[in-house]
């Protein structure tokens, strides 16, 4: 398991942009992939709410570099600018105030284009059913556009990350992985 900090968040100094942020998530799949033990074919990558959408992008980009056997998304926002455009109107933004921000926010990445890129690389995803954060139709877009590869599992009772208090979730993961790594999708 390697875990990092984004720039700018926990210990990492500097700021963060979606760009540099899925540039930083490329460096830590390279860094695990050249650090991985002999006895290990291939990484699973993981990520939760930002984290999520910056997997998907990060993965897109490294997919034909590296032996990754599969992509767990935990609450995933499928647009940049469209969760910030979601949390502005929470906010009672005024719409001219927010249109505004919003255009700040880039496009780009496509994050449901890229999660249809990645197939057949198979992706699990999960959400809570009463998250408040990223509302879980950001992850039902993902899933769709994910292609047949791709599992999904609503947690009802689940808040945002809070998916894996399930016990029942917890053995799914855990099967997922078992399924990537004997999977021959990615190169060994």
């Amino acid at each position: 398991i390697y875990l990092y900090d984004y720039r700018g968040f926990g210990l990492s100094g500097g700021r963060s942009t979606p760009q540099n942020a899925i540039d930083d998530f490329s460096a830590v799949i390279d860094t695990v992939t050249q650090r991985r033990f002999e006895s290990q074919n291939g990484v699973v990558v993981f990520g939760q709410s930002l984290g999520a959408a910056l997997a998907i992008a990060a993965v897109h980009q490294a997919k034909d570099n590296y032996p990754i056997k599969g992509v767990v998304l935990d609450s995933p926002f499928s647009n940049f600018r469209g969760i910030a455009k979601e949390k502005l109107e929470e906010l009672r933004t005024p719409r001219v105030i927010s249109s505004l921000l919003t255009l700040s926010i880039p496009e780009k990445p496509d994050l449901t284009q890229m999660i249809g890129e990645l197939s057949p690389l198979p992706v699990l995803l999960f959400h809570g059913g009463q998250d408040r954060i990223v509302p879980s139709a950001h992850t039902i877009r993902i899933f769709e556009a994910a292609g047949s590869t791709a599992n999904l599992w609503i947690e009802p009772d689940a808040g945002h990350i809070a998916s894996l208090r399930n016990p029942a979730l917890r053995d799914y993961f855990v099967e997922f992985l078992d399924k990537a790594f004997e999977s021959k999708v990615a190169a060994d």
